[in-house]
């Protein structure tokens, strides 16, 4: 496995793992464990697309200012397993359960927002999460 800083463009959607066809998803390169996410304050992070962005900080895993890379990429594998876990589908036909990075993001609880705007289409991917983690 490659350690380094991912530095990303943020995609809004238009990256493969975010885009689903038939056939299964794919996962990201941070949930396929090919990098791990350091955000621009020295954070390991769980999701780059989630990395400070909402109203919570469920995403940091580690600060790499207080633990060392080793025992930030234990917590880091361990916090993947539990979203991963947590990403089960829903069931009912909700299309938020085919875009892996909605996912991602509604079991964090970076989505609740959208429930103000019940009128929107986006606003069924701010159902509560399945779990805190």
């Amino acid at each position: 496995m490659l350690l380094g800083l991912a530095l990303t463009e943020h995609c809004n959607l238009r990256c493969p793992h975010c885009i689903r066809d038939d056939g299964p998803e794919s996962p990201c390169e941070t949930f396929a464990l090919k990098r791990i996410y350091v955000d621009t304050r020295g954070r390991v992070c769980a999701c780059c697309q989630l990395s400070q962005y909402g109203a919570n900080e469920v995403e940091v895993v580690a600060d790499l200012h207080h633990e060392s890379l080793a025992v930030a990429h234990r917590k880091y594998v361990t916090r993947r397993r539990e979203l991963r876990a947590a990403q089960a589908p829903r069931g009912g036909g909700d299309v938020f359960d085919t875009l892996p990075c909605i996912q991602c993001a509604r079991v964090s609880g970076k989505l609740e927002w959208l429930a103000a705007y019940p009128s929107n289409a986006w606003s069924g991917a701010a159902a509560s999460p399945l779990v805190a983690v």
